[in-house]
């Protein structure tokens, strides 16, 4: 079976990615408010923001980017390398 290079946000590991609960208070923005204007269920985002839910599609993470008035980014999606200088 091969193997692929390419980033895809639905495979990418978002285990840790708490920190984006603080991001949205630091912009004002609650996660519900951002679930609404993205046409999420709240509970579905709180999942994806505390990682207890994994591979969110492209069409996903591009609707919490644009509901959350960059307070989130695409970027926030990626695996995060930890040992990073």
């Amino acid at each position: 079976m091969k193997k692929s290079l390419a980033v895809n946000f639905t495979l990418c590991d978002i285990r840790g990615m708490t920190h984006l609960h603080e991001r949205l208070k630091d912009h004002g923005l609650t996660a519900s408010l951002v679930a609404e204007r993205a046409g999420l269920s709240p509970s579905y985002l709180s999942m994806l923001l505390t990682g207890r839910r994994a591979n969110p599609s492209a069409s996903v993470i591009g609707r919490i980017v644009a509901a959350s008035d960059g307070a989130i980014t695409a970027n926030d999606f990626l695996p995060r390398d930890s040992e990073a200088a």
